[in-house]
C-alpha cells in the first residue's frame, strides 16, 4: 500500500516511521484499530485525508447522525445532500461509489484521525465496525490509487498464522 501511494525514489521519513512503528505493533499482535489506523495516518501524510467535519457537497457541518462517504469527493457527505441525490456529488456521466457511514465509524474516524495510536489502543471496537471502517478505507484508498490494492488479503493471511514462540523463530 505504502509503495502505491508514495512516489519511487523519493525519501519520505514521516512515512517510514510511520511504517516501522506499525511493524512493531503488529510483531506484537495488534491488527485491526492498528490497520485502520495507519492507513487514516498515511493518507493524511500524503495529503488525502478524508473531510470528516463538513460535507463535501454543501460545504456544512456533518451533523451527529448517519451520513454517508464518497471516495469521490473524498469525504462525507451530510443527510441533507445524501437524501437530495443530486449530481452536486456526482462527475457528469459517472456514477460514483457512496457508502453509508454510521456514527460511530464517523467517531473513531476522528479520533483516529487527531489523536497517537497510544491513546487509539485503548479504544473497544466491535467486530461490525471494524468491518466498516476497513472497508470504508480500502475502498478511499484504492479510490485514489485507480486499483485494488493486495494489502487486505496479505493482513487477512498474516490473521489466520497462529502465533509462533519465539523460540520456533530464528536461528
Amino acid at each position: 500500500q505504502v509503495d502505491a501511494l508514495t512516489p519511487e525514489g523519493q525519501p519520505n521519513y514521516p512515512i517510514l516511521i510511520l511504517l516501522l512503528e506499525t511493524l512493531r505493533h503488529l510483531e506484537r499482535g495488534e491488527q485491526d484499530k492498528l490497520i485502520s489506523y495507519f492507513n487514516l495516518q498515511l493518507l493524511q501524510h500524503l495529503g488525502y485525508m478524508p473531510e470528516l467535519y463538513q460535507c463535501v457537497s454543501c460545504l456544512s457541518p456533518i451533523q451527529p447522525t448517519r451520513n454517508t462517504f464518497t471516495p469521490a469527493l473524498g469525504g462525507v457527505i451530510c443527510l441533507v445532500c445524501d437524501g437530495e441525490k443530486t449530481s452536486r456529488y456526482s462527475v457528469e456521466g459517472s456514477d460514483h461509489y457512496a457508502a453509508p457511514l454510521s456514527l460511530s465509524a464517523l467517531k473513531v474516524l476522528r479520533f483516529m484521525r487527531d489523536n497517537p495510536y497510544q491513546l487509539v489502543q485503548g479504544l473497544r471496537i466491535k467486530s461490525i465496525l471494524g468491518a466498516e471502517l476497513e472497508n470504508l478505507l480500502r475502498g478511499y484508498t484504492s479510490y485514489i490509487v485507480e486499483r485494488q490494492l493486495n494489502t487486505p488479503s496479505f493482513l487477512h493471511k498474516l490473521r489466520r498464522i497462529p502465533d509462533l514462540p519465539t523460540s520456533q523463530i530464528g536461528p
